[in-house]
């Protein structure tokens, strides 16, 4: 079977992605009498994220690339929105301190993992969990709608998907502990 080349379908979509993160901030910040138009921005960058893994699963094009670039994608993505909404003062700014604490450690052990044994980190069901918690959440608070029980529903659902996410920094460091004992054991 053939290696998937790195100029693929899956890896041009997350560089897309990557590239609706400025588009995104600069139109939060510059159209904010029409926010539904940046979180058209935002949902699309999310759907992107849906299709790139699931394409490069479909078609076998999994690359080193999509392996390390997807989630930077997404964890960049969702600390523009998170930041975005401290600024504007929709959330304060403890979470936004939580979640980039949370992926600085997951960053760091990605990286470590990485150079010491070439292993990636693979998203779980508590991490994928997580990232569909953000996005709705940040959805329902995103100042689109006007509606504080629908912003104040989002902050609860922010609120569990932090939950989430530690969870999931926990099962990851847990399932690469167990990981680097089997590869010494062998």
């Amino acid at each position: 079977m053939d290696k998937p080349k790195l100029l693929n379908l899956p890896n041009a979509l997350t560089v897309m992605r990557i590239m609706m993160i400025p588009a995104f901030v600069w139109l939060y910040f510059r159209l904010p009498g029409k926010r539904w138009v940046t979180l058209i921005v935002y949902v699309s960058a999310a759907l992107t994220d849906l299709a790139d893994g699931y394409i490069a699963r479909r078609l076998n094009q999994i690359t080193w690339f999509g392996k390390l670039f997807d989630p930077l994608a997404d964890k960049l993505m969702t600390a523009s929105m998170l930041i975005c909404l401290v600024y504007s003062g929709e959330i304060a700014w403890w979470p936004l301190a939580v979640f980039v604490a949370k992926e600085g450690y997951m960053v760091w052990g990605a990286w470590f993992l990485l150079k010491r044994k070439d292993y990636v980190v693979k998203s779980d069901r508590i991490g994928k969990a997580a990232t569909f918690g953000f996005v709705l959440s940040t959805c329902l608070i995103f100042p689109w709608h006007g509606s504080k029980a629908v912003s104040d529903a989002g902050r609860a659902l922010l609120y569990l998907a932090l939950a989430l996410s530690i969870a999931a920094a926990i099962h990851y460091t847990l399932d690469a502990v167990k990981n680097r004992s089997s590869m010494r054991a062998s």
